[in-house]
């Protein structure tokens, strides 16, 4: 029994001295600002140009992203509890070109199964998506997901589904 212990020391141990300091991965369990801002700026794949904090008229705080084509999209906490939002919602409002049936694009957006959706609002259309942080968000896969509503949030305004 001795030697299984030491034995998996020692692996947890080489395994820990092989992975490169580009190979270390934090992990979220909660939202929050600082990871959105951190990954949207310098995270694998980072389209925007700029991460701004916000406070909401509820107090709570938001981080607004612009991507190098004016894209806008809005990151706060959703589910929360004095300890801390247990999901991120995502938002986008895009105006597609003028003359482009916007509830033909948001229907044919949402026959595809994605991870955020779209609906018409008045003259605009609009891409909503959350993220669960139960069990922990990795900085890669809030890029992807960032990474992908500013894709889709920039077909919506190009009037492609």
């Amino acid at each position: 029994m001795k030697k299984f212990f030491g034995r998996a020391l020692i692996g947890a141990g080489l395994l820990l001295a092989l992975a490169g300091p580009g190979q270390a991965q934090s992990f979220a369990s909660q939202f929050t600002t600082d990871q959105v801002r951190r990954v949207a700026l310098a995270g694998p794949v980072a389209p925007f140009k700029s991460a701004e904090v916000v406070t909401l008229a509820n107090g709570n705080k938001a981080v607004v992203l612009i991507t190098p084509g004016g894209t806008v999209v809005s990151v706060f906490g959703s589910t929360c509890a004095p300890t801390g939002c247990k999901e991120a919602r995502f938002l986008a409002t895009v105006n597609p070109p003028a003359g482009k049936d916007r509830q033909q694009l948001v229907d044919r957006f949402n026959e595809q199964p994605r991870w955020a959706a779209a609906y018409v609002d008045g003259s605009k259309v609009t891409l909503v998506g959350s993220l669960l942080y139960e069990g922990g968000i990795s900085d890669a896969n809030l890029a992807q997901y960032l990474a992908s509503m500013a894709h889709h949030a920039a077909r919506l305004a190009a009037g492609e589904a």
